[in-house]
């Protein structure tokens, strides 16, 4: 008799035992599926604020396109009106050297009239 309690007796505590081992194999895969999908929440964090700073890359590069179209385009109109008043001084200089000879050649003139 006592050994048919002993079995049950023993039957009972390993069932308990394989429960509890159940009950802690649960809570450690719990304890995982959290650690996952803790880590799945980060991954798309991640990766949302890598494609935030890659299109705010991608701006900057296009307004640095812009720019730099804009500033060769300025040197080009530079260039270009530096050469046209060059064009103008010479032909201010050239003008004025002929003016200032026709009114000396119009004052010798005069001054033989006189």
């Amino acid at each position: 008799m006592f050994n048919i309690i002993f079995k049950n007796l023993f039957k009972h505590v390993t069932l308990v035992f394989y429960i509890m081992a159940a009950q802690f194999d649960l809570s450690i895969l719990a304890t995982l599926q959290n650690k996952f999908k803790e880590l799945e929440t980060e991954i798309e964090r991640k990766k949302a604020s890598l494609e935030a700073k890659q299109t705010q890359l991608q701006t900057y590069i296009d307004q640095i396109q812009n720019i730099e179209s804009q500033k060769l385009s300025l040197e080009l109109e530079i260039g270009e009106e530096g050469k046209e008043l060059l064009t103008l001084e010479e032909t201010f200089k050239e003008t004025s050297n002929q003016f200032s000879q026709v009114q000396k050649s119009a004052t010798e003139i005069l001054s033989l009239f006189q």
